[in-house]
């Protein structure tokens, strides 16, 4: 059976939620989204939605 998918991928991007945007960050610029309109795409769908945060380890010793 065939099978589509819908995928919304934003990189390296700071979600505002007073502002209703998701802003993305490049080596040479900033790409603003309006997080309503992404969203709404989906909007009466079945979705499964996975939020990862990236952050540097401090190795011991150092902080």
């Amino acid at each position: 059976m065939a099978k589509l998918a819908k995928t919304l991928t934003f990189k390296n991007a700071l979600i505002d939620l007073n502002d209703d945007s998701i802003t993305e960050f490049t080596k040479d610029s900033e790409i603003r989204h309006s997080l309503s309109e992404s969203l709404g795409t989906f909007e009466g769908k079945m979705v499964a939605i996975t939020i990862k945060e990236e952050s540097e380890l401090v190795e011991q010793g150092e902080q």
